[in-house]
């Protein structure tokens, strides 16, 4: 019979046509009889055993668990259906080939066995797929990304989720990947630093258009003051351009280290490699180190100096209140949800994309406008109001200067003059800098500052000294002057000058502290400086007096001298006739002697 020509249990016909040809099932197989051959279930085996008959002779294959190689739970006498991964370990089909591998770190949390309950898209009995832990993301089906997003020091990755789920695995308002972006009704400006918030937080529509424009208004003030320090004809130096410089380039880096996690940066290659040598010595040595402790060890490290101080300041500003009224992107991106959105969340979606695109391209011509506004008000409001608040300030100066003794007319000559940089300096400390000489000389000119001091030495002795010796306050005024100018070169003043402008200034001070004093020293210089002065008119006056004695004698003597003159004229001519007689009487002698040669001369000879 065909019966009699089939295999028994544990065996398989290798040939079809005869009982001779019965094989042994072998190793991994069972044979339930007859010409099949099949193989246990993945993960499971038949051990030593060599001639099974059914599946369930086919056990789990038990292994050591060491990374890289498959690891199973097994009970005795469990059937290969019940064979799953342990605590620790996952399954995984490789092309056709299961194994339990061991669980990757960090972030993934694998808990072996089998789903009781169809869930996560997962049919009942299907194998536990490994999840993400809490603060993690899965981003494949055994691996996970931390999150960088907290609310209050907790994550907004839930965890316990697998890849692949329809459950959320973000808190209420975030979504996509790593949980990195916000849900339509929510939003925030913190590149990953910082939890979605709702929308309402920012009020009504119209508050945010108020806000969005408040911010334009900021920039463009912000540009007025720079473009006005960069026209200011003032010294590069100047220690506020220094500042805005500095405070600038502060920003610019703080924007760019604000979107990295320093702490979440692996080690340079050295410090890796030293770190690998402790490991391997930690190990020799029987310490043991776990997967995660390693997995911080290789991250970079803040010294524990700077992590105190900042957590100091951090608790210090958490303790103030928190005013945040949103940031542009943030207005932005709730008022396109709530003018376009819909309530349709993916269309929604796209308009909070799309908004902020159209808002950054178009920004800095609202800039521009708003800085062209700016402008109109202050040439048209602003600097009227500027012009006003600036006479009231030189008014009062100017009432100050009188009071103090200043002559009305020279406080109006020399406002006339005055700079806005010397009223600046004026009103800086006003009245304390009035009591300063060298700032009263730097900011008024030397008349002003003489009328000042010499009013002081007027009303602490000065008139009665004056007045007894027959002179007036303006006497007083242009010695002062001539003081502050150092432009007299008279013995007197030249004490002044020897006491150089720090010396002379430090006298002056006397006025505003010890009146008397400062009087007594001006009208002692003073007194020795006309006392000099008459005595060189004296001495002018003796020159003079000398010189036109001189020059009244000197006619007399002019007189004198012409007569003997016209006398000895008179006694020349007749002295000249007797010669000219002699000339002539001499010539007609010689007329009348012959030449030589003649017939006359030749008998005479």
């Amino acid at each position: 019979s065909s019966a009699a020509c089939e295999c028994p249990p544990g065996y398989y016909a290798s040939n079809q046509f005869s009982k001779s040809n019965c094989s042994v099932c072998g190793t991994d197989h069972f044979c339930s009889g007859g010409r099949q051959r099949q193989v246990c279930r993945p993960g499971s085996s038949t051990g030593v055993l060599l001639r099974a008959a059914t599946a369930d002779e086919c056990a789990c294959n038990v292994q050591d668990g060491s990374p890289g190689r498959k690891a199973v739970l097994w009970a005795p006498g469990s059937k290969a259906l019940d064979c799953s991964c342990g605590s620790g370990y996952y399954h995984l089909n490789d092309a056709g080939r299961e194994s339990c591998e061991v669980c990757p770190k960090p972030g993934v949390r694998c808990a072996g066995g089998f789903l009781q309950n169809a869930s996560w898209g997962y049919a009942a009995d299907s194998h536990y797929p490994p999840v993400s832990d809490v603060g993690h993301f899965m981003v494949g089906y055994d691996s996970a990304e931390a999150c960088s997003v907290n609310i209050e020091g907790k994550s907004v990755c839930r965890g316990g989720v697998p890849f692949g789920a329809t459950e959320p695995q973000c808190e209420v308002g975030h979504t996509g990947l790593l949980c990195g972006a916000c849900q339509a009704e929510y939003t925030r400006d913190r590149g990953g630093q910082m939890y979605c918030q709702p929308c309402e937080r920012l009020g009504s529509a119209t508050l945010m258009i108020i806000m969005t424009n408040v911010d334009l208004i900021m920039k463009s003030g912000w540009s007025l003051v720079l473009g006005h320090r960069a026209l200011c004809k003032r010294d590069g130096g100047a220690l506020d351009n220094v500042i805005f410089r500095i405070m600038m380039q502060w920003m610019a880096v703080n924007a760019v280290l604000g979107q990295f996690k320093l702490n979440e940066v692996n080690l340079y290659g050295w410090s890796q490699d030293k770190l690998q040598a402790q490991l391997k010595a930690n190990e020799e040595s029987g310490e043991e180190v776990s997967p995660d402790e390693e997995y911080l060890l290789r991250l970079f490290k803040y010294p524990k100096w700077f992590n105190d101080v900042w957590g100091t300041l951090y608790a210090w500003a958490g303790s103030l209140p928190d005013i945040n009224m949103g940031t542009n992107q943030e207005v932005i991106e709730c008022l396109a949800v709530k003018r376009w959105g819909g309530g349709n969340d993916e269309a929604a979606m796209v308009i909070k994309n799309l908004m902020p695109v159209i808002w950054w391209v178009i920004y800095p011509l609202l800039v521009m406008m708003w800085l062209a506004i700016l402008l109109i008000l202050l040439a048209k409001v602003g600097y009227p109001i500027f012009l006003r608040a600036k006479a009231k300030v030189k008014a009062k100066i100017q009432n100050y200067l009188i009071s103090k003794g200043a002559d009305p007319e020279s406080v109006r000559h020399c406002f006339l003059c005055l700079t806005d940089k010397k009223l600046a300096a004026a009103s800086e400390d006003f009245p304390g800098n009035m009591t300063k000489p060298d700032q009263l000389l730097d900011i008024f000119g030397s008349r002003i500052c003489a009328e000042i001091l010499a009013k002081i030495v007027w009303d602490n002795g000065g008139e009665e000294h004056m007045t007894e010796n027959g002179h007036e306050k303006v006497e007083l005024e242009d010695f002062i002057q001539h003081i502050l100018d150092q432009d007299d070169s008279s013995p007197a003043l030249a004490k002044v000058k020897e006491l150089g402008a720090k010396g002379m200034f430090a006298k002056m001070k006397l006025a505003f502290t010890d009146k008397v004093q400062f009087a007594g020293w001006i009208m002692e210089l003073m007194d020795e400086n006309i006392k000099e002065k008459e005595e060189a008119e004296e001495e002018a006056a003796k020159e003079a007096s000398e010189k036109k004695k001189k020059e009244e004698e000197q006619p007399n003597n002019n007189a004198a001298a012409s007569a003997s003159s016209a006398e000895a004229s008179k006694e020349v001519p007749s002295v000249g006739a007797a010669e000219a007689d002699h000339a002539t009487q001499g010539l007609l002698a010689e007329a009348k002697a012959p030449e030589p040669g003649t017939p006359a001369s030749a008998a005479g000879g």
